[in-house]
Parts: structure tokens; C-alpha cells; sequence
């Protein structure tokens, strides 16, 4: 969700193989939408979002990785 619009978005990844590709392609999407750089994106701590490939990403990018609480599904 940006802190601006409020827009959320959702994607279905068919397999966990998938994820960091389709993180790091909806991130660039959604940049394109917004003509603006994301600054931070939120995930669980499951090792399909806490790996090499997305953290590269994300380091070379600038772009924060905030990490949910351990056991702390939303309600």
C-alpha cells in the first residue's frame, strides 16, 4: 500500500520458485504506475522473501525490507 494513494496491490505466485521474480516485477510496475520510486516493502520471514536474490534487489535498489513479526499472523 503507498502512503499516498493507499493503493494495495495483490499478486498470485503459482509456486514459491516464482516469488522473488514476481516481487521484483511487481515492484517495477508498480513504480512505472507511479512514476516514483518504492521506498520500503513489507513481508513475512518466510525464505521466499528473505533470500539472496530479492535482498540483492532490494540492496542495489535502496529500497527498505521491513519484516513482520515472527509468529504474528494478521488478524
Amino acid at each position: 500500500m503507498t502512503t499516498t494513494s493507499s493503493l494495495c496491490w495483490c499478486r498470485y505466485i503459482p509456486s514459491k520458485k516464482h516469488t522473488a521474480e514476481r516481487v521484483i516485477s511487481a515492484i517495477k510496475r508498480l513504480e512505472n504506475q507511479i512514476s516514483a520510486s518504492v521506498g520500503a516493502i513489507q513481508t513475512d520471514r518466510g525464505r521466499k522473501f528473505v533470500n539472496g536474490v530479492i535482498d540483492d534487489y532490494l540492496d542495489a535498489r535502496g529500497i527498505m525490507h521491513d519484516l513482520s513479526a515472527p509468529y504474528s499472523p494478521q488478524h
